[in-house]
């Protein structure tokens, strides 16, 4: 996937009462803003996220979960990371709080990249 197709965002939380619902509306707030979603309110960027958490928690275990959603339309990827230091509890595989959150909004007509791009994201987290 050619670098320009990503918009990079980073962010701190630092709420010690974090949740997946909190980590979500992170995301949200933090891309919300980006051209690429401009079109999309705030209420569809976190229900498109929650969506895929039912399917699943997206919190594979060590702390890492990577929320990602397909929206139709989206001309580029939007991507980022949000850092929980204090942890936030997600229904992560392991059951333990997760403690850094990289995220992806992917448009729904680039499936194979998106997938792709999961699966590197994956392999750099699990080879830390």
């Amino acid at each position: 996937m050619p670098a320009e197709t990503l918009t990079e965002y980073a962010t701190v939380l630092r709420d010690p009462q974090a949740d997946r619902d909190v980590v979500l509306r992170s995301i949200v707030s933090l891309a919300g803003g980006d051209d690429a979603l401009l079109g999309y309110t705030e209420d569809q960027l976190y229900e498109a996220l929650l969506a895929r958490e039912d399917l699943g928690s997206t919190g594979f275990g060590d702390g890492i979960a990577i929320p990602h959603c397909h929206l139709p339309g989206l001309a580029k990827f939007v991507v980022g990371i949000v850092a929980v230091p204090a942890g936030a509890t997600f229904d992560a595989v392991d059951g333990e709080p997760i403690r850094l959150a990289f995220f992806i909004f992917a448009p729904a007509e680039r499936r194979n990249e998106h997938v792709s791009l999961l699966a590197s994201v994956s392999r750099l987290f699990a080879s830390k």
